[in-house]
């Protein structure tokens, strides 16, 4: 089923990067094979129907439309405000679609109902068994879920099997049931036991193991992006795809896919933490190449067995909270947060509330260096349950957006949106504006106890000079965030990274803390991400003057092919006297071609240069060698006539308004 599912999804993102394209009757074409290929998945012929729609073919639209719905389509949402579906919505056979979708609907049983029965496998000796007896797929979630259950006789006395005031302490509360220990605990190791957690450390704390079949399915490697356990789980996997033209470590593969970042987020609200080493992503040799933070995951600063102190810490606070504490954590899936706020606040550096609001106990990459056993297990242990603090969660009210074939040069403006998820947004600065406003809302933050909540934001990279946050509301829930093209503050090599002059980053970040009168929680983290490999220039208000994508003097950095397709051109603008934009030279390869302000490229001028005639332009994406995307000029649709109302007029007036 996982694998199912992730074919169904990139099937639906082909199609997506098509309607992106405006390429509608290809949409049609390949919607047609996967439909036959896969003749009752719904997502299919709705999609088929919005291509429909987009040519013209009313008829056939509302048929698949029909059919979609037959086959499980019910989202009135999609059906009312798809902007696709404009064309039909006036339609009278389109009302008997919205009735027959809510009649569908109101006939669905429960998601709850429909999940298949399993039975709970029994945790014995420590070991805990993925097989098909107690796995089953959940279409709610699209992933998998693996049930156990513990039987106290088999709980060891012993929470922590080493020496020293740490074991002395964790051991004490648990013979007193003062500290919960590990028991009920999911350790899972997903790099074949290449970096693990020793059994003998922590003897009550039970090991994922894998049946035959789940490794054949491919779920026990790597990141997990396929099941979710009923338990408290925390793991890793010390592996990184170290090859090709797009090697990553596996915590930059999650940030730079979004399915694996709303993933990490499902784990995050369900009582799962997963550590990983940043492999190559964050040394001095080419800095700090993560595009984003997140309180999602944990990653360590090295590579193979780098993320064995910060399993260890999680162990320990885990073992340390009290039995109530813990049992009220993980009814309410607050476990992640809560150990994410008391990792972050019992590191050696934080010694008060204003350390804990700093952007060096907040890095991307954590240094085990840093990791105060002792302080995190009395940090855990002093927790009470009416104190939790709430994780912050953040939503984007309003934001800049790029305007396709204006101010950016790509399929869409939604590529700059690396991933929206409630504690933590991304962004990848693509367009030519200079300035970039956000209005972001953490009111959806509840604490889980009911206490009234107060926000702080924090710059934690950026130039802080130019970099504005504007509360917008008393209690700081609202805020409006300014931040204008950061190149000149952090020239072409990046801005050091808080607390490491040895690293640079592309990054601007902004996080977002909760408090509940007693305790900040976990972060929300709002990141931009620079492009490091091109230069810009701008005059003095702002207007983008030139760009140029592929500088020689920048060969040799490194840019994210998976986030910056090549573009292999440099545009020059040009603008009237009074400030307004005509238009761009664009030179690819010694070829200068010339466009106009509303994107079109011009094919014909007259004898002053002005342009009157000239051809609409799409952005796509070709697949280079090695994998490497590449940015592409697609000609498309009727020409684009320009006529001047005089000899001084430089702009000119479409006939036909692109």
């Amino acid at each position: 089923m996982p694998r199912h599912a992730l074919q169904q999804r990139k099937l639906t993102q082909a199609v997506i990067g098509l309607f992106r394209a405006r390429r509608y009757g290809e949409a049609e074409a390949f919607l047609r094979q996967a439909i036959a290929q896969f003749p009752d998945a719904p997502v299919h012929h709705y999609n088929l129907a919005a291509a429909l729609a987009r040519q013209n073919k009313p008829a056939e639209a509302l048929d698949s439309l029909s059919t979609a719905i037959d086959f499980g389509f019910t989202s009135q949402a999609a059906l009312q405000r798809d902007p696709d579906l404009a064309s039909i919505r006036g339609l009278p056979g389109f009302q008997d679609v919205l009735a027959k979708a809510a009649q569908k609907l109101k006939a669905q049983p429960t998601a709850q109902s429909m999940r298949p029965k399993v039975k709970p496998r029994l945790v014995t000796k420590a070991k805990a068994l993925v097989d098909a007896g107690n796995t089953t797929w959940v279409p709610a979630n699209q992933s998998l879920a693996a049930t156990f259950a513990f039987d106290k006789i088999h709980r060891p006395h012993r929470a922590h099997g080493g020496d020293g005031d740490v074991a002395w302490q964790l051991n004490r509360w648990s013979r007193m049931g003062e500290g919960a220990g590990n028991f009920g605990d999911l350790y899972d190791n997903r790099d074949g036991s290449h970096s693990h957690l020793s059994r003998k450390l922590f003897p009550q704390l039970a090991h994922i193991e894998y049946s035959a079949d789940a490794k054949a399915a491919g779920i026990h490697y790597g990141v997990n992006s396929q099941i979710l356990y009923n338990a408290i789980t925390f793991g890793n996997s010390s592996t990184a795809l170290s090859g090709g033209p797009i090697w990553r470590s596996q915590a930059r593969l999650i940030l730079t896919t979004p399915e694996l970042m709303a993933h990490a987020y499902q784990q995050y609200t369900n009582n799962h933490l997963y550590m990983f080493p940043e492999h190559r992503d964050h040394d001095p040799e080419r800095g700090d190449l993560f595009p984003a933070n997140t309180p999602y995951m944990i990653v360590s600063q090295g590579s193979s067995g780098s993320d064995r102190p910060f399993m260890r810490a999680v162990a320990v606070i885990l073992a340390a909270l009290k039995p109530e504490v813990k049992n009220f954590l993980r009814a309410k899936r607050l476990i992640a947060p809560t150990v994410q706020m008391i990792f972050r606040a019992g590191q050696k550096t934080v010694l008060s509330d204003q350390d804990y609001l700093s952007a060096t106990t907040h890095p991307s990459v954590f240094d085990a260096a840093n990791i105060d056993l002792e302080k995190m297990m009395n940090l855990a242990h002093e927790l009470e349950r009416e104190e939790v603090p709430p994780p912050t969660k953040i939503v984007v009210k309003e934001e800049t957006k790029a305007r396709p074939g204006i101010n950016y040069f790509g399929p869409s403006s939604a590529d700059e949106i690396l991933f929206n998820t409630p504690s933590a947004v991304a962004r990848v600065v693509k367009s030519t504006v200079y300035e970039r406003r956000m209005v972001i809302s953490a009111a959806t933050t509840k604490d889980p106890s009911g206490r009234p909540l107060t926000f702080t934001w924090r710059l934690l990279r950026g130039g802080k000079d130019r970099i504005t946050i504007k509360p917008l509301a008393e209690d700081g829930s609202l805020v409006e965030l300014r931040i204008p093209w950061q190149s000149e503050q952090m020239g072409h090599q990046g801005r050091e990274v808080p607390g490491r002059s040895d690293l640079i980053s592309h990054r601007v970040e902004i996080a977002a803390f909760a408090n509940n009168g007693v305790h900040y929680g976990s972060p929300a983290f709002v990141s931009l991400y620079y492009p490091a490999k091109q230069t810009r220039k701008y005059d003095l208000k702002g207007r983008i003057q030139e760009i140029d994508y592929a500088p020689v003097a920048l060969k040799d950095v490194y840019a994210d092919p998976l986030l910056f397709p090549r573009r292999g051109w440099r545009d020059r603008y040009r603008y009237t006297d009074d400030g307004q934009l005509i238009g761009w030279d664009r030179t690819v390869k010694k070829i200068t071609r010339q466009f106009t302000r509303h994107g079109v490229r011009v094919l014909e001028t007259d004898a002053s240069g002005r342009p009157v005639k000239a051809e609409r332009i799409a952005y796509g994406i070709k697949q280079g060698k090695r994998q490497v995307k590449h940015i592409i000029e697609v000609p498309f649709g009727r020409p684009v006539i320009y006529d001047y109302i005089s000899d001084g007029d430089q702009l000119g007036i479409p006939k036909n308004a692109p």
